[in-house]
């Protein structure tokens, strides 16, 4: 159960809850309890609904790393955290064209089956490489 001490480290708003004491170096909300550091956004989550299975992770439906509010928190896979957010491996997931303009494909690729490619880039691509490697 999270006490007295916790929660009066909340800023309660009408959306939010932000926590306005210690942040760690990623900007999440830290808390000290039972000897150890930690990410106040879970302890929220755990009070609420329960404990978090290893493998997922809590997220922010906010996007606001400072919030505690339990009903902004959810459970996703690390790779879905990832996507949801607005990084470089989630914008270059959105794009549905290459940098010039043609539309990415996805196949399934022996190394990665997630993988997109644009065939014509891939086709100029190859067809340059033929014609340097015969020059040689």
């Amino acid at each position: 159960m999270l006490d007295e001490r916790f929660w009066s480290k909340v800023d309660k708003t009408d959306y939010c809850w932000n926590w306005k004491s210690s942040l760690d170096e990623k900007g999440y909300p830290q808390f000290f309890m039972d000897g150890q550091c930690r990410r106040a956004h879970r302890l929220a989550y755990k009070e609420y609904f329960g404990p978090i299975p290893g493998e997922l992770t809590v997220d922010h439906i906010c996007r606001n790393r400072k919030c505690v509010n339990p009903k902004h928190l959810r459970l996703l896979t690390n790779k879905e955290n990832i996507l949801c957010g607005n990084g470089s491996p989630a914008q270059n997931a959105r794009k549905i064209v290459c940098k010039r303009g043609h539309i990415l494909i996805s196949g399934k690729f022996k190394q990665n089956p997630e993988w997109r490619i644009c065939l014509v880039c891939a086709r100029e691509s190859t067809k340059n490489w033929l014609f340097k490697a015969r020059q040689r």
